[in-house]
Parts: structure tokens; sequence; C-alpha cells
């Protein structure tokens, strides 16, 4: 079966993710560490199979809504699709103060 959709990443979005990674690497675990990069980047390429999986993004709610989020162990990954894109924006704590998210967001 040939993919229906390309996988475009924000700049932002995988530097969170490093940023993260080395985070749970230094104050959790390697393990830790290699589970959360791991679980992003396999729900990521799930996505390819069915983007509409995830719920819209609480936070990030527009009218109409565009923004999904995967939860990944506390933190979540914001993505959109469009046509034959999906788009992968951000990545946050979902303890960050809400109006810093939408500040976060790419243009």
């Amino acid at each position: 079966m040939e993919n229906a959709y390309d996988i475009a990443w924000d700049e932002n979005a995988l530097r969170a993710v490093r940023k993260i990674f080395n985070y749970l690497k230094k104050n959790a675990s390697e393990a830790a560490a290699l589970k959360f990069r791991s679980d992003v980047f396999d729900s990521i390429d799930a996505l390819i199979e069915q983007p509409e999986r995830y719920v819209y993004d609480r936070i990030l709610l527009e009218n109409p809504p565009r923004y999904r989020s995967i939860p990944i162990g506390g933190y979540r990954v914001v993505y959109e699709f469009k046509t034959e894109v999906i788009f992968v924006l951000l990545v946050y704590h979902s303890r960050q103060n809400p109006e810093k998210i939408r500040k976060e967001m790419p243009s």
C-alpha cells in the first residue's frame, strides 16, 4: 500500500523532541529518554495510516478546529494534516501554561 501522506516536521518541534530527550536522559534515565523518542516517532509514523486517530488539541481549539495532538507521557505532540502532508508543529508538556503554548505555535 502506498502512503497517502508525507510527514513534515517544524524545526522547533524537532528541537523540542531533542531537548526533552536530553532532559529525560539526564534526570530520569536513558531508557526513559529512548522510550519517549521512540513513542514520538512511532506515533507520527502511525498517522500515515489514519491521521484522524487523535482528538483535537483542547488548548489550541479554533473554529473550526484543525490541530490534533498525540498524548505521550506528560507531553503532547501537535499536528495537522492537509491534502497529502502531516505537519508536526509543536511538542509541549501538558502542564505548561496554555498561553505559552499558543505563542509557541508556528505561524
